[in-house]
This record gives structure tokens, C-alpha cells and sequence, in this order.
């Protein structure tokens, strides 16, 4: 399995090398970094950011490449913070 990392091929590109398998893609798995320096609902507004970019890279691979689907990691619980307020961060974070 090839990384997308951070090259910048056009959407076209991708999507064509899967139609050439003749193969449908359901969904991408979004694992990005180590889970905890790019955390959706991160405390940090910079981490956040990133995430977010990180997150839109996702967005642009899916729809080139036909997937139905986008499965992340949305959130973890901070220590010192409500289970509440971790997950309202990240709600926010996704819409």
C-alpha cells in the first residue's frame, strides 16, 4: 500500500489507477500520524489546523478516487476534561 503523504497528484491521477484494477473503492481509513499530534478535537488551535488540512487531504483522495465512504479516528478524551466536552470539541471539529 502506497502513503499519500504529503505529494499533491491530481485527483484524476489516483482514480484512474483505480479504475485500471476494475475494483470500486468503499471507504478510506484515515490514520494520520501518530493519533495524538493531530487529534480532530486536540486542545491546541494550531493541532487543530493541521488536523483539519490533514482531514481535507482525506476529503479531496475520497472523492478522486470514488470512495463512498471516510472512516477517522474522531476524537479522544484529554485528561482533565469531561468526556462532554472532548466530544463536543470534535463535533465541532467535523462539521
Amino acid at each position: 500500500m502506497e502513503e499519500l503523504g504529503n505529494r499533491r497528484e491530481p485527483r484524476v491521477s489516483w482514480g484512474a489507477r483505480v479504475d485500471a484494477t476494475g475494483l470500486r473503492v468503499a471507504d478510506v481509513l484515515g490514520l494520520f500520524s501518530g493519533y495524538r499530534e493531530l487529534s480532530p478535537n486536540d486542545r491546541n488551535p494550531e493541532t487543530r489546523t493541521k488536523s483539519r488540512a490533514a482531514f481535507e487531504r482525506l476529503i479531496e483522495f475520497a472523492e478522486g478516487v470514488g470512495a463512498h465512504g471516510v472512516t477517522i479516528i474522531p476524537r479522544m478524551d484529554w485528561p482533565g476534561e469531561s468526556h462532554a466536552d472532548a466530544l463536543g470539541r470534535a463535533g465541532d471539529e467535523m462539521a
